[in-house]
């Protein structure tokens, strides 16, 4: 750290460590950590403080979990909709909630397939693998249980190792195995929100899949 060139302005603000420890207390993983409410890249290195590598892990064990949780709740809710509203076109970029949680397969299942490195056969993210939303819910289920099996088996090491990868229009890409799952989660949760926009539009109410609500059990 002393050699990098922020060296001289870090000692600036040394006295702002006083409260840094003061926050840290005893070292355990602050509750903070519950609060979060967004998906969220953890990283941390051999050289980080104790406290900071059981928070990256939590974290790496939560998010998988909590997609898992959220794309159940979401499809029961689809599910229970009135007949023809899953299939029904509304002004949105896949034109329907099956549509567009098909997307949400489809994109996992080309990162599932990059961090398998093998090829994953898809050439289109709007492909619609499953017409029936129970069949994409049993094969979406399967997909959420092999991201929170993998991430569970990753070391610290392993999270870091880096993937090569094409994307699907042809273009070469490098991510960390982290950097993956934590992407997958993000995506997932962004289109989560088209779905959601996608009841209000019905009208009917999407539940609630806030991380909060998530940690609180």
């Amino acid at each position: 750290m002393k050699r990098s060139p922020a060296w001289e302005g870090i000692k600036k603000i040394d006295f702002t460590l006083a409260y840094d420890y003061a926050v840290i207390g005893d070292g355990t993983v602050p509750d903070t950590v519950k609060r979060i409410t967004v998906p969220t890249l953890v990283m941390d290195g051999e050289k980080s403080m104790d406290f900071i590598h059981p928070t990256a892990d939590r974290l790496a064990e939560v998010l998988p979990r909590y997609k898992r949780w959220a794309d159940e709740l979401i499809f029961q809710a689809v599910q229970a909709l009135p007949p023809g509203e899953v299939t029904r076109e509304r002004p949105t970029l896949f034109k329907t909630i099956l549509n567009t949680l098909n997307h949400i397969h489809v994109v996992d299942l080309v990162w599932q397939a990059h961090l398998e490195g093998r090829e994953h056969g898809i050439s289109a993210l709007n492909a619609v693998l499953h017409a029936d939303v129970a069949d994409l819910w049993r094969a979406q289920l399967a997909l959420d249980d092999w991201y929170v099996a993998l991430s569970d088996s990753l070391s610290d090491q392993a999270r870091g190792e880096m993937v090569q990868f094409q994307f699907v229009d042809g273009k070469k890409g490098t991510m960390s195995r982290g950097e993956i799952l934590m992407h997958v989660v993000n995506h997932t949760t962004y289109h989560r929100g088209w779905v959601a926009d996608l009841f209000f539009q019905i009208p009917a109410r999407p539940p609630t899949t806030d991380l909060p609500v998530f940690l609180r059990g």
